[in-house]
């Protein structure tokens, strides 16, 4: 099994990321990291799917951002977000879903085919998954902090997840309409 990153990755963007750790006010977000030798992986694309996406079943084909995961030997330590605009890191984030992205994409590699790796996010629903494309075979292999019930860590056909997924977005917009929060809605 292969995974390539889609062709229109930003260019610049690992520069952009030794930049941004060049400067010493930065340096405090990887605490006990040492610079000297952390890595990044290439961009890959985060698409970030609304309620009404779950809820048509369209997941988004364009991505909202693009990420680099940060590495220190075999170790995942954080993830660097990219704008969306240009080639500038706008978050850094450390916790499960760096460590869960590399676990996710070992599952994966035991697959037998060639797929795009990106990630799909959708806070609405607090999933977060590795998305392996591929034409007429997609999968999601949920990683930490996912909440949807889904199996972390295991691969499922995008059809399915989307039954799951569906299901849970019709729950939290029936919950809003509900019980409209203080401003009503």
């Amino acid at each position: 099994m292969a995974f390539h990153i889609a062709a229109n990755a930003p260019n610049g963007s690992l520069e952009a990321v030794t930049r941004y750790f060049s400067d010493p006010s930065s340096r405090a977000f990887l605490q006990g990291i040492e610079l000297s030798d952390l890595g990044a992986s290439d961009a890959y694309p985060i698409h970030v799917a609304t309620l009404e996406d779950l809820l048509s079943g369209n997941l988004p084909g364009v991505p909202d951002h693009w990420r680099h995961l940060l590495v220190q030997g075999d170790t995942a330590a954080a993830e660097a977000d990219l704008a969306d605009d240009e080639v500038r890191v706008v978050a850094v984030y450390r916790g499960p879903r760096a460590a869960g992205t590399v676990r996710a994409l070992d599952q994966a590699a035991l697959l037998e085919r060639d797929y795009e790796m990106r990630m799909l996010e959708a806070p609405s629903i607090h999933l977060v998954a590795v998305w392996l494309h591929a034409d007429g075979d997609d999968s999601l292999i949920p990683v930490e902090p996912d909440d949807t019930g889904l199996p972390l860590y295991q691969p499922i056909a995008l059809p399915d997840a989307l039954l799951r997924l569906r299901e849970i977005a019709s729950a939290v917009q029936q919950d809003a309409i509900d019980n409209p929060g203080p401003s009503g809605t």
